[in-house]
């Protein structure tokens, strides 16, 4: 699928079509009252567009045709006809950047590496997890792991910055994706201590389940974690998250141990309840992050 957002490839051929700037195009736009296309521009719009994104034109019926009002109409009935991986592929090459709360969450560069806060490498972040970063070599070869793995289409790994100072306090990340199941896990997350017990994981699992729910329309986000971890448990039940079930002995930890692994989950009809108390949570806690807080 092109890199751009469908909304951006439709409302970009509508601009041009028309000769008119993109931001004058919205979801909300009349097509024929507000923006004056004829059907013939329409079908040149809807084909274009088809071609852009590699859709048949022979799946589109005339109802779907004449059912299209607006721009968003539009944008919904070409969505409809996109094969299922397409729809709620996360996109590897796009530099997705999640912000709120004075929290930013972005891709890993190799430049990072300076910005790391030092307390990264304090034994306690690392005690439930499958590896261990204890010096700054750890932490050089732990970036450049996350921007091989987004590179490989294996896992896609955010920075988590604070947005005044530009500092990383953490990581999170989407990876095990299923484009059948429209299913993606969250997890491979670290805060640094300072940060624990703040409601920072709160605002960073808000954003990341917000845009895979709303942007990309997964049916089910799951979680997991060491069920011998208390804490980690009890953030992803604070939240909102089920819990699934235990692996007993399923994953062997950087310090040798097997841990047995506890599954949590998210699914697409319980993210209104839950986005709507996790977000009343955050707005009510700490409005902005900064160094220090």
């Amino acid at each position: 699928m092109n890199h751009l957002k469908l909304s951006e490839i439709v409302r970009r051929k509508i601009a041009a079509v028309k000769g008119l700037q993109e931001t004058s195009v919205s979801a909300e736009s009349s097509i024929k009252d507000d923006l004056g296309i004829s059907s013939m521009e329409y079908i040149t719009i809807l084909t274009d567009v088809a071609v852009v994104l590699g859709i048949d034109l022979m799946k589109f019926s005339e109802r779907d045709i004449l059912s299209a009002h607006t721009v968003g109409d539009l944008e919904r009935v070409i969505a409809s006809k996109l094969p299922i991986q397409e729809k709620n592929m996360l996109d590897f090459n796009s530099d997705i950047v999640l912000e709120g709360w004075g929290v930013v969450l972005r891709p890993w560069v190799e430049q990072d590496v300076g910005k790391i806060v030092e307390s990264a490498t304090d034994p306690l972040i690392w005690k439930y997890t499958t590896e261990a970063l204890s010096n700054k070599d750890d932490v050089r070869k732990y970036v450049s792991r996350a921007i091989a793995d987004r590179e490989a289409g294996k896992r896609y790994s955010f920075a988590i910055c604070l947005k005044d100072s530009g500092a990383i306090v953490g990581s999170s990340s989407f990876g095990n994706l299923s484009a059948k199941d429209r299913r993606v896990e969250i997890g491979w997350t670290w805060l640094a201590p300072e940060y624990h017990g703040k409601g920072l994981n709160n605002v960073v699992k808000y954003l990341m389940l917000k845009y895979y729910f709303e942007e990309l329309d997964a049916h089910r986000i799951e979680f997991k974690t060491d069920n011998a971890n208390p804490r980690s448990c009890g953030a992803l039940e604070k939240i909102g998250a089920k819990r699934d079930g235990v692996l007993r002995s399923h994953t062997l930890m950087h310090d040798g141990r097997y841990r047995d692994t506890v599954y949590y989950s998210l699914l697409n009809e319980e993210w209104a309840q839950v986005s709507s108390a996790l977000g009343q949570r955050i707005t009510s806690g700490k409005h902005e992050y900064r160094v220090g807080y």
